[in-house]
């Protein structure tokens, strides 16, 4: 077993291939520390996935939900050709039935039965085995199932939360509000069980008070894009404008569009993005947003409203909390904080109020709060860390290509938002010249390898290998985002601890 120190790091060791990171029950990583591992366990390889216990909970159904979905589909199923999801409202699992019938014609008599279950307030949407990729393409993109700590409570008959721990949420809200600054109040601060979750019902308020075509500006991460994509409610022209580059080039050409008459509904952004680390030209984009009257959405979560202030030049931000805000890596989260300055602050707040449903477990708000209350303190010793192994990073030549938001092409558009004392962010990216290189530094790293970032300690993945395993090539050649890039999450590690590893490393290739 791996040990987490006082800073809730963890010490150097190599942690075995399909062990959850951090070596909890609610953990939101999972080791997968060899390099040609990864590339089998996106091919689904029996071999690889007998070891995996954990992994990312939208992408893999935690021991403990897994549990209770059985225990379910034993209660409830009326046949053995039956699998189901577990969501926390009614709304929402009549939301994801909808999206499943959506796939199918409906004039055909032979389309699949979906059936919604009530049990003591949970509710659970059944599926035919056939359509299970389906039925897991919402319950993964949108993030709303119930989370595994509220299946643990269901499970030791707790199903509900407590009224007197709602001032847990409001405690969230509120150092949510004051960190962001700008008048905004704990009314203007949302929270959701996901970060993809604040994407997904930020873009059906959205659909409802514009139409057009929404846009995506820069190379996001995958499920931001096919949330536009996939959940676009008007399938009359094109899904959505991706604007990959997310250069000024980009913006160019969007503002002579707009000029001919293209009508955008929004545009999502991220600041800097993942994992290229580049910072659009948040102020040109809120010019045309003026002028053009579509909502602007940035999601800070990479750079954090500790380090950079961009509320003022959007309409709302979308922000993980599963990540630095957190930190322990034990709890998902996310949120929406409008802008009240914004033009349209008062028509998205009306149609935000009507339709906005809290379902954040109250032991997932717990752990947040808790997790969230020296959030500042982290992101500095996490900034320092990073700026310094970066810096070391730019000495050595086997290294092709590093990107961060400080040595960006777009470094610029970077600082006009970076707060005074505020930082770039504790995530990089880096490819080596030699491909071997790759396999053989994040082979032999003694820190921990598997998905997700923001973390106190030191965790980093071959993510365009994990997100775009189906596109490797597209990918490359259209938006220059490298299949062999390592994405690093740099955590609060001694530095000479850090430089010592990443040494060590480096001089065995």
């Amino acid at each position: 077993k791996f040990v987490m120190s006082d800073k809730n790091t963890i010490s150097l060791v190599n942690i075995p291939l399909g062990k959850p990171i951090p070596d909890i029950s609610h953990s939101v990583s999972v080791s997968i520390p060899d390099w040609n591992q990864c590339w089998q366990y996106m091919e689904q390889n029996e071999d690889i996935w007998k070891h995996i216990t954990a992994g990312y909970p939208r992408f893999y159904v935690n021991p403990i939900l897994r549990k209770l979905m059985d225990k379910m589909i034993e209660k409830h199923s009326i046949n053995d050709n039956e699998s189901c999801y577990i969501y926390p409202t009614m709304e929402i699992a009549l939301d994801c039935k909808e999206f499943i019938l959506s796939h199918y014609d409906q004039n055909e008599i032979n389309n699949p039965v979906i059936r919604i279950i009530n049990d003591n307030e949970i509710y659970c949407v059944f599926h035919p085995l056939e359509i299970e990729v389906t039925a897991k393409q919402y319950w993964a993109k949108v993030g709303q199932a119930i989370s595994s700590r509220q299946a643990e409570c269901f499970m030791n008959g707790v199903s509900k939360d407590n009224s007197s721990s709602s001032n847990v949420k409001d405690i969230l809200r509120d150092r949510i509000a004051e960190i962001y600054g700008h008048s905004t109040t704990n009314n203007d601060v949302y929270l959701y069980p996901t970060g993809m979750a604040s994407v997904y019902n930020s873009f059906k308020i959205i659909q409802k008070l514009r139409d057009g075509i929404p846009v995506c500006f820069g190379f996001p991460f995958v499920d931001t894009l096919r949330i536009l994509r996939d959940f676009r409610e008007d399938e009359s022209n094109e899904y959505v404008i991706f604007l990959g580059l997310g250069d000024e080039d980009s913006l160019i050409n969007l503002e002579n569009e707009l000029m001919n008459g293209l009508k955008i509904s929004c545009l999502y952004c991220e600041f800097p993005s993942n994992p290229l680390l580049k910072s659009p030209n948040l102020r040109k984009i809120k010019e045309l947003g003026d002028k053009y009257n579509f909502i602007i959405v940035v999601d800070d979560t990479i750079g954090n409203p500790f380090n950079i202030d961009v509320l003022e030049y959007c309409d709302l931000v979308i922000s993980s909390l599963t990540k630095l805000f957190s930190g322990g890596a034990d709890v998902m989260g996310g949120m929406i904080i409008l802008n009240p300055k914004s033009k349209k602050y008062f028509e998205f707040k009306h149609e935000i109020d009507l339709s906005y449903q809290d379902v954040l477990f109250i032991e997932d708000a717990k752990v947040l709060e808790r997790n969230s209350r020296n959030f500042g303190q982290r992101n500095e010793i996490i900034n320092k860390n990073t700026e310094t192994i970066v810096k070391f990073l730019q000495g050595c030549e086997l290294i092709s290509d590093i990107y961060y938001p400080s040595i960006s092409e777009s470094v610029d558009n970077y600082d006009f938002f970076k707060k005074s004392n505020g930082g770039y962010g504790g995530l990089f990216s880096i490819v080596f010249k030699d491909k071997n290189n790759s396999t053989k530094f994040y082979n032999n790293i003694k820190y921990a390898k598997g998905p997700s970032l923001g973390t106190n300690f030191t965790l980093m993945c071959p993510f365009v290998m994990l997100a775009h395993f189906n596109e490797l090539d597209k990918v490359e050649t259209k938006w220059g985002v490298k299949k062999d890039l390592i994405r690093i999450s740099i955590g609060m590690e001694d530095i000479n601890e850090l430089l010592n590893e990443f040494n060590r490393v480096l001089k065995t290739l």
